[in-house]
């Protein structure tokens, strides 16, 4: 099956990019109440991300798919295509964000020592059903560095929920720069797998 080709250029951060020498903006409005897990598990493809996300370089084909564990907790497995090491599945623990009330969930891809250093996406907007906005944003001693993804359920996302998505990010964050940070995330036939994802035990944060 034909891949899709290697990015041609090696990204590099710059003073463009989603930097910013304060810390988060404390003043946007993410959706109100909890999250709703249960409605929410299933499968999430990334249609729009960050392009400066070091995470998510050289990545495409991105999908998250939330699954319940037997212990009645949340676990999440981030796949993806890359051009050095093919289809990659990446395991991770979903937890509600301490102290926040809003739908904001701790994801730790890479079990942290300190909970402190697991980072916290917060929800913005979802139908549960067919979008998804999610937005993260980290502090260091020198100021903060954030991110915007826009999922799907589907490998398309049509063009008048598009334009409402977008339009929502511009005004809850216009200090983030959507139209000089974002890029589409390809998610055509290239994107179908040969094989099935690996099945992953549930993922345990303790261990």
């Amino acid at each position: 099956m034909n891949r899709i080709a290697p990015i041609a250029a090696t990204l590099a951060l710059s003073a463009e990019a989603a930097i910013r020498w304060t810390g988060c903006p404390t003043d946007y409005k993410p959706m109100e109440g909890a999250l709703d897990m249960d409605r929410y598990a299933g499968k999430w493809y990334e249609i729009i991300r960050d392009k400066w996300y070091a995470f998510e370089w050289l990545q495409m084909c991105g999908n998250y798919e939330y699954s319940k564990k037997d212990d009645g907790k949340y676990q999440v497995v981030y796949n993806r295509w890359t051009p050095l090491s093919d289809w990659k599945d990446t395991p991770g623990c979903v937890m509600p964000a301490e102290g926040r009330t809003d739908a904001a969930i701790s994801v730790d891809f890479d079990k942290a020592p300190d909970d402190a250093q697991i980072p916290v996406y917060t929800v913005m907007d979802t139908d549960y059903d067919s979008y998804s906005v999610i937005y993260q944003c980290e502090e260091h001693w020198w100021g903060s560095y954030d991110g915007v993804w826009i999922l799907s359920r589907e490998r398309t996302l049509d063009d008048a929920t598009m334009g409402q998505l977008v339009s929502q990010i511009t005004q809850k964050l216009p200090e983030y720069g959507f139209f000089e940070n974002h890029m589409m995330t390809p998610q055509g036939e290239s994107c179908v797998r040969d094989e099935e994802p690996e099945k992953f035990m549930d993922v345990d944060q303790n261990n």
